[in-house]
């Protein structure tokens, strides 16, 4: 459970205190949807490719897509007229690929949306205290046979070069 919402914080914390600023709602991120990148007719697997276009002309190299797993599943199971598979997964060492980038698809991510990024240059995740959970009894817990539960961990996360990331959906896609 820590461990699900820190991904929930990098990608949609708001900030306000007590929270990470994920990628997804830092309006320093670029925005697929209001660069005018996108066309007429286009599936999941050309706005990727549009996304990552968008980094490469300010000269950053994408590291990983992040995509919600029914997206991912769409994307696989894409078919042309004749009913044969566009895109056939091919692992390099158990890792998925798409336009030569690595997926992660997470529940996370909300179902339409991706983000595209240069990780390793955009972002630093510092985990000042590693995740551990504690339990133990308060007051009269014991007595009253309950237990209480302590999930924690300590992180600070930076975004030094927001452009390295585009944020998106893929709302009126025809697949």
């Amino acid at each position: 459970g820590v461990r699900l919402e820190e991904d929930d914080q990098l990608l949609y914390g708001d900030g306000s205190t007590g929270n990470l600023q994920g990628l997804m709602t830092n309006t320093n991120v670029q925005d697929y949807n209001s660069a005018g990148r996108g066309r007429s007719g286009d599936t999941r697997i050309d706005t990727i490719r549009r996304a990552i276009t968008l980094l490469r002309n300010l000269y950053y190299r994408p590291s990983g897509v992040v995509v919600n797993p029914n997206d991912w599943e769409a994307i696989e199971l894409q078919k042309d007229g004749e009913q044969r598979y566009l895109w056939v997964t091919v692992t390099d060492g158990g890792v998925q690929r798409l336009w030569r980038v690595p997926v992660i698809d997470t529940p996370t991510m909300q179902e339409d949306s991706f983000l595209l990024g240069d990780f390793r240059m955009g972002a630093n995740l510092w985990d000042l205290e590693t995740a551990n959970v504690s339990t133990g009894w308060v007051n009269d817990d014991f007595v009253r046979n309950q237990l209480a539960i302590l999930g924690e961990e300590d992180v600070i996360f930076t975004t030094e070069h927001p452009k390295a990331f585009v944020k998106g959906d893929f709302g009126g896609v025809s697949s």
